[in-house]
């Protein structure tokens, strides 16, 4: 799995890992960042292993899931299917959306 999170560690030079400022020396050093950035293989910048959840899994087992292994998506998947992907908006969205339906207050 390769997050947005994944590439935007990577493609961030290393020195800026410890730089406090503006930002104003990365600017001259960004296109030799990102040539070396051009060369990484996504096997090399990926999550491993894949966090994934079933389609039969109940809604609060994936909320247990995501928050614990600070996630916020879920590939989808049984077996070698992949079904989809669940969003963490998408399970606040069902879950708020639940509880207004039966009156509930956050």
């Amino acid at each position: 799995m390769v997050s947005m999170w994944d590439i935007l560690y990577h493609v961030r030079p290393a020195f800026m890992k410890h730089q406090m400022g503006d930002g104003s020396l990365w600017k001259e050093e960004m296109e030799f960042h990102l040539e070396e950035f051009s060369e990484l293989k996504v096997q090399e910048i990926m999550s491993y292993p894949v966090i994934t959840a079933s389609p039969d899994e109940h809604l609060m087992v994936l909320v247990n899931r995501m928050v614990k292994n600070k996630v916020r998506r879920l590939p989808v998947e049984d077996g070698a299917k992949l079904h989809g992907i669940v969003y963490l908006s998408d399970v606040y969205y069902h879950t708020y959306k639940s509880w207004l339906q039966k009156g509930q207050t956050c």
